[in-house]
């Protein structure tokens, strides 16, 4: 499991209707004209107007309701705060698995504790089941927002080291494929976080086809580079 966290639109356009639609794929294809409707699987949580929980198989419209709904409370909340940016109250991150389907053991899982390691588990939350790239992905879009009544905002600090973290936890708890990470298990079998330093010396030690840039990525935020070996 890979974990990222995108950032926010710097155009003063980020929105929860705009996330949360686009997670769910309620957006129309240019060349077919038809709603692509691409979440697998919608879970809900923290909300008041709609139900908590998670949606499948429900119809276009049906899905549309509750997501216009959950972005519109969503939103409202993230607007008592007028100190965070725009762009800063919403939270994105994207959680890779491997190509077989993650069972929702896995998914109810990895948002919990995703969320939880990151102060955010009180706060208004979307997650999105994808696959249209070949491989499936969770979308988590989460409030940054907290919905009590000072309505500060939650920094997220170390969310790098926290996300890589739950990856190797949850890898370890549902006997998953293991990826690169900033975490090993030590020779006691505990959970502990790389030294910088040996990170560095395992990018230096990969092959000469695999560019500095991608090295360092791996390195340090975890993701996969697959060399290329040429035509």
């Amino acid at each position: 499991m890979i974990s990222k966290r995108i950032a926010g639109r710097k155009d003063g356009k980020s929105s929860a209707t705009n996330a949360l639609r686009y997670g769910e794929g309620l957006t129309t294809d240019r060349e077919t004209g038809l709603i692509l409707d691409k979440s697998h699987r919608t879970r809900l949580g923290n909300f008041g107007l709609v139900d908590d929980g998670v949606y499948e198989g429900h119809n276009i419209s049906e899905m549309s309701d509750l997501i216009n709904m959950a972005a519109f409370e969503m939103q409202a909340n993230c607007e008592l705060n007028t100190r965070v940016g725009v762009d800063k109250k919403l939270a994105h991150f994207v959680v890779s698995y491997n190509q077989v389907k993650p069972s929702e053991a896995v998914l109810r899982d990895t948002e919990d504790s995703m969320l939880s390691a990151m102060v955010l588990d009180e706060n208004h939350f979307a997650t999105f089941l994808h696959n249209d790239n070949g491989y499936w992905h969770l979308h988590i879009f989460v409030s940054r927002i907290e919905k009590g009544s000072l309505h500060r905002g939650n920094a997220l600090w170390h969310d790098q080291i926290n996300r890589d973290k739950v990856c190797r936890e949850v890898e370890i708890r549902h006997n998953l494929p293991r990826d690169n990470g900033l975490h090993k298990v030590d020779d006691l079998g505990q959970l502990v976080e790389i030294p910088r330093e040996e990170r560095r010396a395992k990018r230096d030690s990969k092959p000469l086809d695999v560019s500095d840039r991608a090295r360092t990525t791996e390195t340090y935020s975890g993701e996969k580079i697959i060399p290329n070996l040429g035509e």
